[in-house]
């Protein structure tokens, strides 16, 4: 006759040995909930001769069951979201009201975050005592339970197989407030309503603070489009250092990848209690940050507060209604068994009437007021990790700002062990309804394992990015294996689970009381410090010889011969380091550990003395790989590409990179003017690259005076040929389009977004341009390019070979136009201006070019150089008119009327510099042309050659002052 005695704690003495007399037990086999079986039992109770104890490997049974959770899981909790509850589905009954988001999505049940509920353990505890009872027959189960659900559970369940049960109540060890929330939890609905109250309460508080030390919200709002940065506030460094810069301390390069795009910046910190000991220090410490940020909360205004309580007294009385009227075979369907009916009671109270249940509601509207006042957002990028806030962040911006791109960002490992990163891909379909599951439109994954686990899931917008956290592991790479100490050194780390941080110290206790002969290192999660847990198991860490490591893990790790790591992503870097992995596992906690997929990478442990030969065998020599199998399925795990073009795809996105380009020679004095209009650019998508060509001044240091990271600069020896010069910046350019600046021309700030938002709206056009205005001489001040008009203009090539209406400055045109035509003619009679000219038409021959009706550059106009620099302009436009001719581009009557037009510009050019020689081109315009405008020049022709240029004059100014009145109409 046997017993079985099920524990998560220690019995009271001489408890065991009487409970199992009175049940005329001979036998007991001891089921362990917890960590170490060895300190349940008093020693006069394991040496009992009148019993015999088998300790049951319950790591074992507990990991087997769990696998089966594992793989039902998702289908179980589609099967509860789609059933139907009078002639509605289950998810639609959590729909809020006008809103786009069913709180189901929000809820502990269907989040399934192990690290958040552990009933989803329980439910594996649970299934795994069911099998002992189903292979054994027991007269008798003896229960040692703190955990009161759990206790019941176990009760229920052995109801069914044994007459004697015998319990014994036992306190939980826990500090105040979690007995205390844990007996409001007890309490079912009512107790969960008080702490949902409590909660949101607390909320309300925080966003008073942050409103009365912050300020107004709009001191704060963004002046361009930025990029939203979604992070903890525990990962943000003090501005002490560089008072205008925020330093993200887990991922300074990918927030250095962002500033070098020149992506205006925007933080928005969550808060959590790690760094500060509480919110309103949390305030203080923001308060004097210089760059833009916000709290959520701020945004939790009375109205707000009213609105989240009202939805969730609705749905606290709809949780309770579906509740009762559910499909109990669903909702106690597989993987869950009967017994856990008290415990998938309680997880579903805790989801929808608690703290948790008002909590998806309050972000949920908080980022709704965020959204709607921060307007001026391009983007949102956060840390993903399925979270609850998460999903409330993604449907308030699928509602109020839908143009907004989210990017969840898979910022670690997937260990498949963490069931919330996984769904059925019936979860994840899209219907187009309010009851859809809320994802960000992009969730870029750090490596190829973890992209091929969550392809799985059928994620949509799933993309491949740099594992950026893990980047620093490339100079490990290229480095020789480390040299480790002469003493070895067990590194642990710990865990943000506290029940398996308390088990993994006390399992490395009770195998090394002492650090003999290797030294034991232990590397404290941020979430929890390893400190107080060791004085809670009054462990001496001094008189042990245990090192608590203050140092980042990487620093930890060069040290390291043997990592001893539960639940962490350190298990690959510890790969990368040469490090061999030791990986325990505990009945009180899930592993989840990335590696456990990989049991040929790892060295598992479930005992102390399963550590103390797995130690000892490793530090004698013992290896499962060799170190560079260990950094090849690193590689293969991360992608840990330097240059981050994944992540500049990814930035990037649906703005398309310009490439500007700067011809210069000797402009020293005219070029940073130019630098700043264009780095003043409301669109931050560009690359500049100068190139100069044999400048002799100090063009050079002017240029690289600049820090801006997008600007490069390329220097040639001298050819005086402008068309050599920006073909090199052509072939150095990177964009999908180019645009040109003169050294001497400055860019109006929203040149290239006007530019970029017309021609990706017209995929047709191969070039576009506007208009310039001059400045810097008075007689030509406002001027602009040519006559103004209102609306976008078509130039064929027969309308742009007879006048050319295209300033340089303004242009922007596709790059793959310019491959297809060929870049800028390099022969030196084409040489000042005609190069361009020559392009144009190229381009015109085979693409549709526009003008569009906005002022977008400034060109500079230097006093006694425009007549001259235009006649010049003008006689290398006939050399491009003869080549065009010459290739039958044109018919002879427009060559001659394009002749024409030139030979009535050269006259006017010489005219105006009082020229005697304007009348021979008024001739020579009049043979090629003779209409109604050249007839008129004959007047000048017959003149002299003073009251010929004063009537020119005169008629000049005529002509300004009306392109001026036209602009202001």
């Amino acid at each position: 006759m046997k017993s079985l005695i099920i524990l998560d704690a220690p019995a009271p003495a001489g408890y065991i040995r009487s409970a199992l007399v009175n049940s005329n037990a001979e036998s007991a086999d001891i089921f362990s909930l917890t960590d170490s079986i060895t300190t349940l039992l008093e020693p006069g109770e394991k040496q009992d001769n009148r019993f015999i104890l088998s300790y049951l490997d319950s790591v074992t049974l507990i990991g087997e069951q769990f696998e089966i959770v594992r793989a039902g899981i998702n289908t179980w909790l589609v099967d509860i979201g789609e059933s139907v509850v009078d002639t509605d589905k289950v998810k639609n009954w959590f729909v809020l009201p006008g809103c786009n988001l069913s709180t189901w999505w929000l809820s502990l049940l269907s989040e399934k975050n192990t690290l958040k509920t552990g009933i989803f353990l329980q439910i594996a505890q649970l299934r795994a005592i069911n099998s002992l009872f189903q292979r054994n027959q027991y007269i008798s189960c003896i229960i040692v339970i703190s955990d009161s659900l759990m206790r019941q559970a176990v009760m229920s369940l052995a109801s069914n197989f044994c007459n004697s049960i015998r319990i014994r109540t036992l306190r939980e060890n826990k500090d105040f407030k979690v007995r205390i929330k844990n007996t409001l939890l007890e309490q079912g609905i009512v107790g969960n309503a008080l702490l949902g109250i409590a909660f949101a309460f607390q909320f309300f508080r925080r966003g008073f603070l942050a409103r009365r030390y912050l300020g107004s919200y709009r001191n704060r709002l963004p002046l361009n489009r930025a990029l939203l940065l979604v992070t903890y506030s525990a990962v943000i460094e003090d501005c002490s250092k560089n008072a205008d810069t925020l330093f993200h301390k887990y991922d300074p390069l990918l927030q250095k990848r962002i500033e070098d795009l020149n992506i205006p910046l925007v933080w928005i910190l969550l808060y959590v209690p790690l760094r500060d000991r509480n919110f309103y220090n949390f305030i203080r410490r923001v308060k004097s940050f210089k760059q833009d940020f916000f709290i959520p909360e701020e945004f939790f205004t009375f109205r707000v507060f009213l609105k989240s309580l009202f939805l969730w007294a609705r749905q606290l009385l709809i949780s309770g209604y579906v509740f009762k009227r559910l499909d109990k075979t669903i909702l106690f369907g597989k993987p869950v068994i009967k017994a856990s009916d008290i415990l998938i009671e309680s997880l579903w109270k805790q989801s929808f009437t608690g703290a948790v249940g008002v909590s998806g509601i309050i972000h949920y509207f908080i980022f709704r007021e965020l959204f709607a006042k921060v307007s001026l957002v391009s983007d949102c990028l956060y840390y993903c990790e399925m979270q609850s806030w998460e999903k409330a962040l993604n449907a308030a911006k699928n509602y109020v700002s839908p143009h907004v791109r989210s990017i969840g960002f898979q910022h670690s490992t997937v260990p498949k062990n963490l069931l919330n990163l996984f769904c059925d891909q019936r979860e994840t379909a899209v219907s187009g309804e309010a009851s859809d599951l809320p994802m960000p439109d992009v969730l870029a994954s750090n490596g190829q394992i973890p992209f091929s686990a969550l392809l799985s899931s059928g994620y949509s917008g799933l993309v491949k990015v740099e594992a950026t956290r893990y980047i620093y592991l490339n100079s490990i790479f290229s480095s020789t294996p480390l040299a480790r100490e002469d003493r070895p050194v067990l590194l642990v780390i710990g865990s943000s689970d506290k029940a398996e941080s308390r088990a993994l110290l006390a399992l490395v206790n009770i195998a090394f009381p002492e650090a003999s002969t290797f030294e034991i290192w232990f590397k404290s999660h941020v979430c929890l410090p390893l400190g107080k847990i060791f004085k809670e198991l009054k462990i001496e860490q001094k008189r042990a010889g245990y090192y608590l490591c203050d140092e980042a893990v990487s620093e930890c790790l060069k040290h390291a011969r043997v990592v001893l790591v539960p639940s962490s992503s350190v298990a690959i870097e510890a790969l990368a380091f040469g490090c061999e992995v030791i990986i325990p596992f505990f009945p009180n906690s899930i592993a989840v550990n990335p590696l456990i997929d990989y049991s040929d990478f790892y060295h598992k442990v479930k005992t102390a003395k399963d550590l103390t030969e797995a130690v000892f065998r490793i530090i004698n020599g013992y290896s499962l790989h060799t170190t560079d199998e260990y950094r090849a399925f690193v590689k293969n795990y991360w992608y840990l590409d330097n240059m981050l073009p994944r992540w500049e795809k990814i930035l990037i996105g649906n703005n398309p990179l310009v490439s500007v380009i700067v011809a210069t020679y000797n402009r020293a004095c005219l070029i940073s003017q130019s630098i700043k209009s264009i780095l003043r650019q409301s669109y931050p998508y560009f690359e500049l690259i100068v190139v100069s060509d044999g400048s002799t001044d100090e063009t050079e240091s002017r240029v690289l005076s600049f820090s801006d990271p997008r600007i490069r600069f390329i220097k040639l020896n001298h050819t005086g040929l402008p068309a050599v010069v920006r073909n090199l910046g052509i072939k150095e350019s990177r964009g999908k389009y180019v645009a040109f600046c003169d050294d001497d021309d400055l860019w109006l700030q929203d040149k290239l977004a006007k530019q970029i938002a017309f021609m990706e709206s017209y995929p047709d056009i191969g070039l576009c341009f506007g208009y310039a205005t001059m400045f810097g001489d008075t007689r030509y001040k406002g001027v602009t390019s040519h006559s103004f008009r209102k609306k976008v203009t078509i130039f064929t090539f027969k309308k742009l070979f007879l006048f050319n209406a295209i300033p340089c400055l303004t242009v922007m045109v596709r790059k793959r136009c310019l491959e297809a035509v060929g870049f800028f003619d390099e022969n030196p009679e084409f040489r000042q201006a005609a190069e361009d000219y020559d392009l144009w038409l190229r381009i015109a021959r085979i693409y549709k070019v526009a003008r569009i009706p906005e002022i977008l550059s400034e060109c500079r106009a230097h006093a006694g150089n425009i007549s001259k620099d235009y006649s010049v302009t003008c006689m290398k436009y006939l050399k491009v008119i003869e080549k065009f001719s010459l290739q039958d581009a044109v018919d002879r009557h427009t060559a001659y009327k394009r002749k024409s037009n030139i030979y009535l510009l050269l006259g006017n050019a010489f005219l105006a510099r009082n020229n005697y020689k304007y009348k021979e081109f008024y001739k020579k315009s009049i043979y090629y042309n003779l209409n109604i405008r050249s007839a008129a020049l004959a007047v000048f022709t017959l003149l002299p050659k003073v009251p010929a240029f004063y009537l020119f004059v005169f008629c000049r100014k005529i002509k300004i002052s009306l392109y001026r009145i036209k602009m202001c109409l």
